[in-house]
């Protein structure tokens, strides 16, 4: 796998991807400006062919199944640990 393209906002992703058409596309659900969610709606339309893996911190109901109406949509919730300072306490 070869990462062809990297973009920080919706509006840069469907203004790029469908130049390059990529195969796989990795999408977080929140993104500056556009939803990672609207974007998603937009670039199935626009790349018919491409699937999505959505990832997300949020366990939000309502963000979760936006994503997944979004189409073509698989998602991956992750969870990040924070930890605190050099003593390994959380």
């Amino acid at each position: 796998m070869e990462c062809i393209l990297a973009c920080s906002a919706g509006e840069e992703a469907l203004r790029l991807l469908p130049k390059v058409k990529p195969d796989v596309v990795l999408m977080d659900i929140v993104l500056p400006g556009m939803s990672g969610i609207e974007c998603t709606s937009r670039l199935v339309a626009a790349l018919p062919a491409v699937e999505i893996i959505m990832i997300t911190v949020y366990h939000d109901s309502d963000l979760i199944f936006g994503a997944l109406r979004a189409g073509r949509v698989r998602l991956s919730a992750q969870t990040i640990v924070a930890r605190g300072g050099d003593d390994g306490d959380p």
